[in-house]
């Protein structure tokens, strides 16, 4: 937890949110082998699986693995872990927190240079490695995935609501990737909008209710995040906290 504190990435703090043994339990899961893209990838695309990332660092491995999403993105390993969150320091505004939450394990492509450059011998980005990954593979590239991560989000929490009838359901998606990861928001934003444009019917029949989650900027002056780009180009209204209490935050 200590390693991921002061990281705005919506990951961690998303994990924070949990016990250490439950992040400490999820975290062992990912590092011994379990990935989502276990049966997407075929032979000629698994190497492009680095550390746990996907990082495919020439045009013909991004065009291999964009082909094999869009035929075999249906085989996507979702986990799906459910636990309680930590007692919360005011319980008087927050709650006590009884219900159970569920946190779905998702990713996006790593497309910022230090991950495209990345040398698994040295545990970190090699100069010596060159990658001519295009602008528009790396949209594509982020557009199936996430496209695929945010399908599984929403028939995880349809799944959860009819089985739980008279309770309130709500989705909190996250911009997938556009932390640390650096893909670009606008494809980010066409997969969420997709994805969202899919399941709306079943979305409203179960009641649920869906709040995309995006840090607020604190960089007052400079650019936005490439979170609230996002939520910008969906017309979604910044998040307030003065306007919102929810301790899970976001536009929404």
């Amino acid at each position: 937890e200590e390693t991921y504190k002061h990281d705005m990435t919506q990951g961690p703090g998303a994990q924070r949110m949990y016990s250490v043994a439950q992040v400490e339990s999820i975290n062992s899961v990912l590092y011994k082998g379990r990935n989502a893209l276990v049966r997407v990838l075929d032979d000629q695309t698994k190497h492009t699986l680095v550390g746990g990332y996907l990082i495919p660092a020439s045009e013909t491995d991004a065009r291999n693995v964009i082909a094999r999403l869009q035929e075999h993105g249906h085989q996507l390993v979702s986990t799906c872990i459910g636990n309680k969150l930590r007692p919360p320091k005011d319980k008087e505004k927050h709650g006590d927190r009884t219900e159970k939450v569920y946190m779905v394990l998702s990713a996006a492509p790593a497309l910022a240079p230090q991950y495209l450059a990345y040398d698994a011998n040295v545990g970190g980005a090699s100069p010596e490695i060159k990658f001519s990954i295009t602008a528009d593979q790396k949209a594509e590239l982020s557009f199936q995935s996430t496209l695929l991560e945010y399908r599984a989000l929403f028939e995880h929490g349809i799944k959860l609501a009819k089985g739980n009838k008279g309770k309130k359901v709500v989705i909190k998606p996250c911009a997938l990737g556009l932390g640390a990861f650096q893909n670009p928001p606008e494809a980010v934003a066409k997969a969420f909008y997709r994805a969202a444009s899919e399941y709306s019917d079943l979305l409203k029949e179960n009641n649920i209710l869906v709040k995309l989650q995006v840090r607020p900027d604190t960089n007052r002056g400079g650019p936005p995040s490439l979170g609230n780009q996002m939520a910008a180009m969906l017309n979604f209204q910044p998040y307030s906290h003065s306007n919102n209490p929810d301790p899970g935050g976001g536009s929404k």
